[in-house]
């Protein structure tokens, strides 16, 4: 008898804190698990793995990992952290920001239409290293759907 109660006791604490969890998910994450399409002109980085210009899908995945993939075997994974859009462009635009330094574009961000918060990638060790060698940078915006 007190080995089913106890089997209760542990299965309601897993719901509990299964419903816990859910009640506290962002909505904006996820909703931004829609994928955006875009259309980049031009060769870029998504942290240390280069690809070329093309048509990709970008996914939000898991709240914090962010997947860009052309469908057809060119791909990229890397994690995100949310950032505040408060003074940028309207919340209306789906975009993709890039950073450019010289001629290499690193995907910077990724804000999804109607949501506050965009996602902002991590930087890795080839941007921190094009950053320290080029004095100037500017950043280039792809409109997504």
């Amino acid at each position: 008898m007190k080995y089913s109660q106890s089997r209760w006791a542990i299965f309601i604490a897993a719901v509990g804190v299964v419903v816990t969890l859910m009640a506290g998910y962002p909505a904006a994450a996820q909703a931004q698990t829609s994928g955006l399409r875009v259309n980049i002109p031009f060769e870029f980085h998504v942290g240390d793995q280069v690809l070329p210009a093309g048509s990709y899908m970008v996914m939000l995945r898991s709240g914090t990992a962010l997947t860009i993939s052309d469908g057809k075997g060119q791909a990229a994974v890397r994690l995100t952290n949310a950032v505040s859009r408060a003074g940028s462009r309207k919340t209306g635009d789906s975009l993709l920001v890039f950073m450019v330094y010289g001629d290499r574009y690193f995907l910077n961000e990724v804000r999804w239409d109607g949501y506050q918060d965009a996602r902002s990638l991590v930087k890795s060790k080839t941007e921190i290293e094009f950053a320290k060698l080029n004095s100037t940078s500017t950043k280039a915006v792809v409109a997504a759907k």
